[in-house]
């Protein structure tokens, strides 16, 4: 009888560890599959090579450079300073005494207010003197590029426009970070890819999204550098004269002006008369070799003729 009790309670032992087993199975398996639901979405399984999340980017990467052109800012990483950002452009017309010394004091003058000239072109028409210069000045400083270019000549014109680009540069800008974010997920997805099919899915779309982050950039360094420095092109031509002036409207002639017609009617007449001199001589030297060869045989001949007029005598 104690024997059989022995036995049922033995058999009972074993049957409450074996359910506490396999209770504690059932736990660690359903802990692991909730485990694995929380981590599909971020990154599928690499021994399967699905790459979902390399595909979702992909198809973002994808969207991305169709709606490049298609200002929307992205929520959730809107830049929290959003100055604007405005592009100026002038154009000014100026009338000089001297042209190149206009362009010397334009050029100085932007040195000091910390620009630079990105162009200049100086040319020469009927004797006077013309020029194309363009600069570029740091935007704050417009005003005084303007009241210096009324010191150095009278200005005809002074236009300046301007393009506002705030809106797309913080788009492109938001666009930048989220597709910097994107490569930092493709990077750690590298780290983790145990196949070369995964390096090389990898590779591709992580190609694709530093295609578009440098192109981004590029983009911002442009805006930022038109933003900064506004661009003044300036068209500098001589004072009107006598003999430059093309319009026949009558005017009243001032006496400077007849005094400089005068002093450049004596000057290119002086300038004339050098010039022939100058041409006289250039051939008496260009013509002194055969003459003196001409000279020569007239020579020898006027010899020959007379030694054989002796003869016959």
């Amino acid at each position: 009888m104690k024997k059989k009790i022995t036995i049922i309670i033995a058999i009972g032992i074993i049957l409450v560890m074996v359910f506490a087993g396999c209770a504690k199975e059932a736990s660690y398996d359903v802990a692991s599959n909730e485990s694995l639901g929380k981590a599909a979405p971020q990154m599928a399984s690499m021994d399967d090579g699905g790459f979902d999340a390399v595909e979702k980017m992909s198809e973002e990467a994808s969207a991305a450079i169709r709606n490049d052109d298609e200002p929307t800012l992205y929520e959730s990483e809107e830049p929290s300073d959003l100055s604007e950002k405005i592009i100026y452009n002038v154009y000014a017309s100026l009338l000089c005494e001297d042209v190149n010394l206009a362009v010397a004091a334009i050029t100085e003058k932007v040195k000091v207010l910390g620009g630079y000239v990105s162009y200049v072109n100086t040319y020469t028409s009927d004797g006077y003197s013309y020029a194309n210069i363009e600069v570029r000045v740091p935007a704050g400083n417009l005003d005084i590029m303007e009241d210096y270019s009324h010191e150095i000549g009278n200005v005809e014109e002074f236009t300046m426009n301007s393009n506002n680009v705030t809106e797309s540069y913080y788009d492109i800008q938001a666009r930048l970070e989220h597709n910097l974010a994107q490569e930092t997920q493709l990077l750690e997805l590298m780290k983790e890819a145990k196949t070369i099919e995964d390096t090389l899915l990898v590779r591709a779309e992580l190609t694709k999204i530093q295609e578009i982050i440098e192109s981004y950039k590029g983009r911002i360094r442009v805006w930022d550098s038109l933003v900064d420095y506004s661009t003044i092109s300036y068209n500098i031509s001589p004072v009107p004269t006598l003999d430059t002036e093309v319009d026949d409207s009558p005017r009243l002639i001032k006496l400077d002006e007849t005094w400089r017609a005068m002093k450049r009617g004596f000057v290119n007449t002086a300038i004339v008369v050098a010039n022939f001199f100058s041409w006289v001589l250039r051939m008496l030297v260009v013509l002194a070799i055969p003459l003196l060869i001409c000279g020569i045989v007239a020579i020898v001949v006027v010899i020959l003729v007379r030694k054989g007029k002796k003869k016959d005598e």
